[in-house]
């Protein structure tokens, strides 16, 4: 059993939320890093109440992969931001383009140790270009998927 389970996922709902909203107001730097860390914690803090016996394999590069992604947050000086601003130019493809859109690094000038390189590999494949708010969305709604089990 997940003891505060809504609580859990009120909170990160409302901070992957919050990324969106941070994009439609072209927020500054310091906001973005404030948004996109505080989801990046929430969601690893659902993930890591999901009980390891029960994660399916397809999930276990993605976790690992947002688990890398909150490491780096936390522990290594050279990964500066998990994003990167994508502004979009004249012709707008409405509805998906409007405003501003935060996508993850890449880690070709990050410093990684030998011991996290399956975790590096995991962000490069699942995270890494990719919409910071629609991954961390996708993330959320099977974490949900994982409670409804539990």
């Amino acid at each position: 059993m997940i003891e505060n389970k809504n609580l859990l996922l009120y909170s990160a709902e409302k901070s992957v939320n919050a990324i969106f909203k941070a994009g439609a107001e072209n927020a500054d730097t310091e906001d973005v890093y404030f948004v996109v860390g505080t989801a990046i914690h929430w969601m690893s803090d659902c993930i890591d109440r999901i009980p390891i016996a029960q994660i399916k394999e397809e999930h276990k590069q993605l976790f690992s992969a947002l688990r890398f992604a909150n490491n780096c947050l936390k522990h290594n000086i050279t990964f500066e931001n998990a994003h990167k601003v994508k502004r979009f130019g004249y012709p707008y493809d409405y509805a998906y383009d409007y405003g501003t859109h935060y996508n993850w690094i890449s880690l070709d000038q990050v410093k990684i140790s030998e011991k996290s390189e399956n975790q590096r590999k995991n962000y490069k494949s699942e995270l890494e270009g990719k919409n910071i708010a629609i991954t961390l969305l996708e993330i959320l709604n099977i974490v949900k998927e994982y409670y409804d089990m539990v």
